[in-house]
């Protein structure tokens, strides 16, 4: 996931066809990126690995954002978004989104995933 443009807000995600959520993506034409916090490392490892959809959203609790997305609760960052284009690449598509809504909370730590290993961004710096 990256920035694309600021008008409008649009980001871009690339995801794998063979992805258990590749045609949910395209068939609704939404999703949400979620940015977790520090404290929601072990739903992250249940989303990045072989879990079923059914497992992984039984795990957090979520509601519909604005485009029927599902936004977890208390996620550091949910980015609610339409998908505008679809670009294929080799066994990826990029997916153009555009951001129709924004959930956020300023005092949770962020989780952040580099180097094999966890690690979490003080909600104080990510103000900076």
């Amino acid at each position: 996931m990256c920035s694309v443009t600021d008008q409008p807000p649009t980001l871009l995600v690339c995801i794998n066809r063979s992805a258990s959520v590749y045609e949910t993506f395209i068939g609704n034409g939404t999703l949400c990126v979620n940015t977790l916090c520090n404290s929601q490392q072990a739903l992250s490892n249940l989303f990045g690995g072989k879990t079923s959809q059914e497992e992984r959203f039984a795990a957090g609790h979520w509601e519909s954002g604005v485009t029927g997305a599902p936004l977890l609760e208390g996620a550091k960052l949910a980015l609610d978004c339409k998908v505008t284009q679809s670009v294929s690449v080799g066994t990826h598509d990029i997916l153009f989104c555009q951001v129709v809504d924004i959930k956020h909370q300023d005092a949770s730590d962020a989780l952040l995933y580099f180097g094999r290993q966890y690690h979490h961004l003080p909600g104080a710096a990510a103000a900076v």
